[in-house]
């Protein structure tokens, strides 16, 4: 990189499928080379310092993602996930505002360590997806220590996701019905071997 930090070639990554980028000071001029990036499907963001507009300009750009990993990065305070191909998504090591995820197709999250300062998250997902939350205990380490906060509990995370709740109670729903049905039919076939 041209001094240090701020020169990338426009389009740099336009003809890339993966790309990991590690220990970075990231600006505005990232952003050229992250244009035209569709057939971009696997990112993995590590130890980077860039802003909220850089990180949800990349995102922006590269409309094609399907894996996309961010890692013990800072400087950004929001992050907006709206990247619709996008099937597996990793947040490890964050301090952040707020989150907001909006795939419906998303079908693997993994979470470690997240903080999210103001518990603004939330995530709008379909129905099948599967959820990896762990914590560090080291990770308070990642906050500054005047801020007191503590990382995202699995339960933060999933008390955030729209309609997960409501999609298992219709599930438990449907059960039920399907239950009291094999219940009648298995009555019903007694009551007939009796007569």
């Amino acid at each position: 990189m041209k001094n240090g930090y701020d020169y990338l070639k426009p389009k740099l990554f336009s003809n890339l499928c993966s790309t990991e980028l590690t220990n970075y000071k990231l600006t505005k001029s990232v952003l050229l080379a992250f244009q035209s990036c569709e057939k971009l499907k696997i990112l993995k963001l590590k130890k980077l310092a860039m802003e909220n507009s850089i990180i949800n300009g990349i995102l922006k750009n590269c409309s094609g993602l399907e894996k996309f990993s961010l890692i013990n990065s800072i400087g950004f305070t929001s992050l907006k996930i709206e990247n619709q191909n996008l099937k597996f998504l990793e947040l490890l090591w964050l301090n952040v505002k707020e989150i907001d995820v909006n795939v419906e197709d998303l079908q693997v999250v993994v979470i470690d360590s997240l903080v999210c300062i103001q518990r603004v998250l939330e995530f709008i997902l379909g129905t099948s997806w599967n959820l990896s939350s762990t914590c560090n205990p080291n990770a308070q380490g990642i906050v500054p220590f005047y801020l007191s906060q503590s990382s995202l509990k699995t339960q933060d995370i999933v008390e955030n996701c729209s309609d997960l709740l409501e999609s298992y109670f219709q599930i438990y729903s449907f059960l039920l019905w399907f239950l009291s049905l094999l219940y009648v039919s298995f009555c019903y076939s007694n009551f007939a071997l009796i007569s």
